[in-house]
Formats: structure tokens, C-alpha cells, sequence
């Protein structure tokens, strides 16, 4: 009796072994064929990359993302950019600047989509720039106008850099309104007024001698702007005015 249980063991054993080498084999072959199929479709992302115009940058980025996830899935997770940009005889900056468009937040999209910024400038911004500050910058970019140049140039690593590079671009450009520059110059001096109220014992002494430094060539612009502003024509006309 224990023969024949050890006897049927062996022949169940054996069916069992056939049956998972039969699986195996068989996952082997339709994974041969799933892989050959995506390495077909990868081949042709690549010939459908080299017929996009140079300036089509959603295109590149739709075929560069996809041949991205194939690339994972033949290879597996180790695929990189860098071995993309080697697959597709591309340089590895344009292929980091198109695939860059995956950190594009919803409201950077929506504006794509509108016309109001081209791709390329939010790829350049999304690649740079630290994406918590990517909506303020995407909407100072469209409101100032500012080239890809000025993009790249922008050094924005916390919020008050934004109203910076505002600044610095509208001072580049020349500001648009006399009102916007008259505001803009007299809040400027309005808190430098507050700000020289602070007493030395208030400031770290490593930093006087260059704060004095600042001040004296603040001390000689300043100089400057009030000979410049007190252009007799202009300050005669106003003092008269003001006596009316």
C-alpha cells in the first residue's frame, strides 16, 4: 500500500514538473514575442522622432515619453535618459529639456494648450527651475515677455528671487508704465528710509564693513539720480505747479 502512495507521489511529482516546465517555457516564448514586438514599436518612435519639425516639442515629447516606458520594459528599471539619448543618437540635453514636460503642473499645461507659452520655454523652465516656484515663474515669463535666453539666465531658488528676476527683466526691457517704474522706485527707497533707522547693534559686526561698502556706492547712484532728476526745466515747472 505505501509503494503504490509513494509510487502515485512520484508520477503527480513528475506531471507537476512537466507541467511548470511547460509554463516556464511557455512565458518564455510569449515573453520573446511581447519583447519583440516593443523593440519593433521602439524602432518606430525612432524613424517617427527624426520626421518631427525641430520646433514641434509636444510631438518629441510624446514619442520620447513613450520610447521612455519601453525602453524600462525591454531593459527593465535601469534604463536611463542617458541610454535614450544613446538609442536615439540624440544629445542628452534635448532629450532631458523634451522629457522635462513630466513636471509640467496642470496649470502650466492649460496655458500650453491655450497658446499663451510655447513648449520649449516650459520644457527650459521645468528642467531649471525648482517646480514649487513653476506657476509664479511660468506667469512672470508670459506677463514680461521674456526670451528663452532670459529663461535660462533666470536664478530662482526661493520666492523672493521672483520678484527679483522681475525686476532686473523690467529694468533690462525699460518698464512698460512711468507709473509702474515711479511705484516700484519710490517702495524701493520708502524701505531703505525705514531700514536706515536700524541701529550697528542690531547687525552681526563681521558684516559692517560691507554693508558700508553697499552704501557708499548706493550713496554715489543716489548722488546721481538727484542731479539727474533735478533737471532745471523739469524741477522749476513742478515747484511752480505746487505753489498754484
Amino acid at each position: 500500500m505505501k509503494r503504490k502512495i509513494i509510487k502515485r507521489k512520484k508520477e503527480l511529482n513528475r506531471n507537476q514538473y512537466i507541467w511548470n516546465k511547460n509554463i516556464q517555457e511557455k512565458y518564455k516564448q510569449d515573453k520573446m514575442k511581447n519583447n519583440e514586438k516593443i523593440i519593433k514599436e521602439f524602432e518606430k518612435l525612432k524613424k517617427q522622432f527624426f520626421k518631427v519639425d525641430t520646433d514641434e516639442t509636444i510631438k518629441k515629447w510624446e514619442i520620447l515619453s513613450k520610447a521612455y516606458k519601453l525602453g524600462k520594459q525591454i531593459h527593465g528599471n535601469g534604463y536611463s535618459v542617458f541610454r535614450l539619448s544613446d538609442d536615439f543618437d540624440i544629445p542628452y540635453t534635448t532629450v532631458k529639456r523634451v522629457l522635462s514636460l513630466n513636471r509640467a503642473t496642470k496649470k502650466t499645461w492649460d496655458l500650453i494648450n491655450k497658446g499663451e507659452i510655447s513648449a520649449f520655454k516650459v520644457a527650459q523652465i521645468c528642467m531649471t527651475k525648482n517646480k514649487k516656484y513653476q506657476d509664479e515663474i511660468v506667469k512672470m515669463v508670459i506677463k514680461d515677455k521674456l526670451s528663452t535666453v532670459q529663461v535660462k539666465d533666470l536664478r530662482i531658488d526661493k520666492r523672493g528671487d521672483i520678484k527679483e528676476a522681475r525686476l532686473n527683466a523690467a529694468l533690462e526691457k525699460g518698464f512698460s508704465r512711468k507709473d509702474v517704474a515711479y511705484r516700484s522706485l519710490k517702495s524701493t527707497l520708502d524701505r531703505l528710509n525705514k531700514l536706515l533707522n536700524m541701529k550697528m547693534e542690531e547687525l552681526p559686526e563681521s558684516k559692517i564693513v560691507k554693508l558700508i561698502d553697499i552704501m557708499e556706492n548706493v550713496k554715489e547712484k543716489l548722488q546721481n539720480k538727484i542731479n539727474e532728476f533735478s533737471n532745471i526745466d523739469i524741477f522749476l515747472k513742478h515747484m511752480k505747479d505746487d505753489e498754484e
